[in-house]
C-alpha cells in the first residue's frame, strides 16, 4: 500500500507532461515496461509558511518489431524514456512546477505504410524542458507555463519525397527540430452547470 501511495504521488508531480507516444504497430508487436521512482513529502518548517518539496522520477522502455514493411530490413528497435519533475506548493494556492526529461515516438502503421521505398522510419525522439505556475483558487485554476522541446528525427510527411507509388509525397525523419513557447491556461466555474475556460498558446517550430 505504501509503494502504491509514492507511485500515486509520482504520478500527480508528472502528471502535467505529455507522456511519450505509444503506438501499436500493424503485423508486430511492442513490448514496453515502466516504473515510477520518487521521493516525494520532503516537508521543511519555515518561519512564515509550512511548504512541502515534490520530487519525482519516472522511466520507460518499449520494444517495436515489424517484419511486414515496404522497406527491406524491417524494424527491430528499443526506446527508453525519463523524466524528473519539481514540484513546490506556496501558501494561497499557488505551485510552481519544472520538468526536464527524454520522450520517444514509434510511427504507427499509417506512418510505416507511406514512405519512400527503402526507407525505414526512425523513431523519434526528444529532449524537454518545461516550466510553470498553477494558481488554483475556490472557483477555478490559472496555469502558465513555458516549455522547449528539441527533437531528433521528427516523423512527419514531406510533401518533395519520392513517394511509395510514383509520385512525390511520403513521410520521412527530419533533421533536428525545435519547438517552444508559451501556453496560459484559465478555468472559471461560473454556475454550477457552467464552467469557462481560455486556452493561449504562442509556439516557435524552428529547425536547428
Amino acid at each position: 500500500q505504501a509503494a502504491a501511495q509514492r507511485d500515486q504521488q509520482v504520478r500527480e508531480i508528472l502528471a502535467d507532461a505529455a507522456p511519450p507516444g505509444q503506438h501499436r504497430i500493424g503485423g508486430g508487436r511492442n513490448i514496453g515496461a515502466a516504473r515510477l521512482i520518487g521521493a516525494a513529502g520532503v516537508d521543511r518548517a519555515r518561519q512564515r509558511a509550512r511548504c512541502r518539496l515534490r520530487i519525482g522520477l519516472g522511466w520507460r522502455t518499449e520494444h517495436a518489431r515489424k517484419d511486414n514493411t515496404n522497406a527491406t530490413d524491417g524494424v527491430d528497435d528499443s526506446q527508453h524514456a525519463w523524466e524528473l519533475g519539481v514540484s513546490q506548493p506556496f501558501a494561497g494556492g499557488l505551485t510552481a512546477y519544472a520538468r526536464v526529461g527524454r520522450s520517444f515516438r514509434f510511427a504507427n502503421v499509417d506512418e510505416f505504410s507511406f514512405t519512400s521505398p527503402g526507407a525505414i522510419l526512425a523513431p523519434q525522439t526528444s529532449r524537454d524542458a518545461e516550466i510553470g505556475a498553477r494558481w488554483t483558487h475556490a472557483q477555478g485554476q490559472v496555469e502558465a507555463r513555458l516549455y522547449r522541446s528539441d527533437l531528433t528525427n521528427e516523423i512527419g510527411f514531406d510533401p518533395n519525397a519520392p513517394g511509395p507509388f510514383g509520385f512525390p509525397g511520403a513521410n520521412v525523419n527530419f533533421d533536428p527540430t525545435r519547438r517552444q513557447g508559451v501556453e496560459l491556461d484559465a478555468r472559471q466555474q461560473v454556475a454550477a452547470n457552467l464552467g469557462l475556460r481560455v486556452n493561449a498558446n504562442v509556439r516557435e517550430a524552428t529547425f536547428r
